[in-house]
């Protein structure tokens, strides 16, 4: 009786910590590394920017899906777009939301080592002020199915520099001085051409601000509701009803085996609670993962749910509110790289299914022409 006690305590006490929503810090490791082929940017010139993933060789299930902000200079660099990216080696399905500079993709098979990830083009715009600018990724977060891991940021630093070909140092001091006068003598010109040129600043200066704002600003209330998943306590019901199915379960086998010999009335008793008690087992279980990753309404759980979820997460478009709670997939109340992780796993895990029904031979063998496909290959 001492061992179902302590059983029944050691539920209680790990239910207890799931219904009060005990939130842990997503541990701190890997790393984003950003290379590009050079380090001096120039009026109107484009460079590549490379992303690679470093440090998550040990998660051997492989990381399935990344999302971060992206940070750079719009004073420097035209504002950057959809097509400016380009997933790279198995990664794949990349959005980015230019309002607000958040970026997610998705590794189908799991990234198991350190790989480039995705490609960004970088324009220049006309009369680039000269100095040091960077490139960077922020609020990074990536997920094997379990937690949201949290990477260590990183950023590219480059050079602007300044070209001006009509300016000579050598010149001799008499052409200088020409020079000089005749830029004093068109001062009236030039104080209209300021002027306009104010005029010019200060309508791209609001522009370029509105984009700053988009590719700078972070962490407001408004993008964190976004990845809300509706109310936490409906993750409640479902978790009692397992609780409570196990405790009547268990409470109904330990009777019996403490009383060896039941009355009727006893035994119709505890077959009873035994009864109810699996019965709520399986509710909340049921319950618990009913529907879970079906978003679209056809039916179907495949990689349209994927692409939706996805889209929600960086602001995009936003889920019907029961549709989020149907791409929560953990039920911990809120929507996360980890949901897209665990979306991504149960499309594969049906896939596989059908895969065997299709071919019951193993081992990757041959059969009537047809060979079992890799979650790599299927993510070609």
């Amino acid at each position: 009786m001492g061992r179902v006690r302590a059983l029944l305590a050691a539920l209680v006490t790990v239910c207890g910590l799931l219904l009060g929503a005990v939130e842990v810090l997503a541990a701190e490791t890997g790393k984003l590394e950003i290379t590009s082929g050079g380090t001096v940017i120039r009026d109107g010139q484009e460079i590549e920017v490379i992303f690679s993933l470093e440090g998550f060789s040990e998660i051997k299930s492989g990381v399935n899906a990344l999302k971060g902000t992206l940070k750079y200079d719009s004073a420097v660099f035209e504002l950057v777009s959809q097509e400016d990216f380009e997933p790279m080696n198995s990664w794949k399905k990349l959005f980015y939301n230019p309002e607000n500079g958040q970026f997610v993709l998705i590794n189908s098979a799991g990234s198991t080592e350190d790989e480039e990830v995705f490609r960004m083009r970088l324009r220049a715009g006309q009369s680039v002020p000269a100095g040091e600018v960077s490139v960077s990724v922020e609020d990074l977060s990536v997920s094997e199915g379990k937690e949201d891991l949290i990477p260590a940021g990183s950023s590219l630093t480059l050079s602007a520099v300044v070209e001006n070909p009509g300016t000579d140092e050598n010149l001799p001091e008499e052409e200088e001085q020409d020079s000089a006068s005749s830029d004093n003598g068109g001062s009236d010109v030039g104080a209209s051409d300021n002027g306009a040129a104010d005029s010019g600043t200060s309508n791209s200066g609001a522009s370029d601000n509105r984009a700053s704002d988009s590719t700078e600003g972070s962490g407001t209330e408004a993008e964190k509701s976004i990845v809300r998943a509706g109310d936490g306590l409906d993750a409640i019901y479902p978790a009692a009803g397992v609780l409570l199915g196990s405790v009547f379960l268990i409470g109904a086998v330990a009777f019996w085996k403490k009383k060896k010999t039941l009355s009727r009335r006893a035994g119709i008793l505890t077959g009873a609670a035994a009864c109810l008690g699996a019965a709520l087992l399986a509710a909340g279980s049921a319950s618990a993962f009913a529907g879970k990753g079906e978003l679209n309404g056809d039916g179907n759980i495949d990689y349209t749910d994927v692409e939706l979820l996805e889209r929600h997460l960086i602001g995009l478009e936003l889920l019907a509110e029961n549709r989020q709670k149907d791409a929560d997939m953990n039920s911990d109340g809120s929507l996360t790289v980890t949901d897209l992780s665990l979306l991504i796993r149960k499309i594969e895990r049906t896939l596989d299914m059908e895969e065997s029904r299709s071919c019951p031979c193993r081992r990757q063998r041959r059969c009537g022409g047809y060979r079992r496909k890799t979650g790599a290959e299927r993510s070609l």
